[in-house]
């Protein structure tokens, strides 16, 4: 979801909300995140507290080579991985 886009949350809630603020209290065991979404949150709380961090939806194979080495685990949408 993209939160700055949401009408129905305050500007001050989807900035905390995208760039994961508030997970600096919470110290998550693990962050899903939306491939293709960055922010500087992210990159803070994968930097601190080095949680498991698992992408959605990935929908190619090749979205999948592409992130396959930053990522702890992928959620799949509407594709079948053929094993190599």
């Amino acid at each position: 979801m993209d939160f700055m886009k949401n009408r129905t949350i305050s500007p001050v809630n989807a900035f905390v909300m995208k760039n994961l603020l508030i997970h600096c209290f919470s110290r998550p065991d693990f962050i899903a995140y939306r491939q293709g979404d960055n922010s500087v949150g992210l990159k803070l709380i994968k930097k601190l507290f080095n949680p498991l961090y698992v992408i959605w939806t990935v929908q190619s194979e090749e979205e999948y080579e592409l992130i396959t080495n930053d990522v702890h685990g992928v959620i799949f949408e509407n594709i079948a991985l053929m094993p190599k």
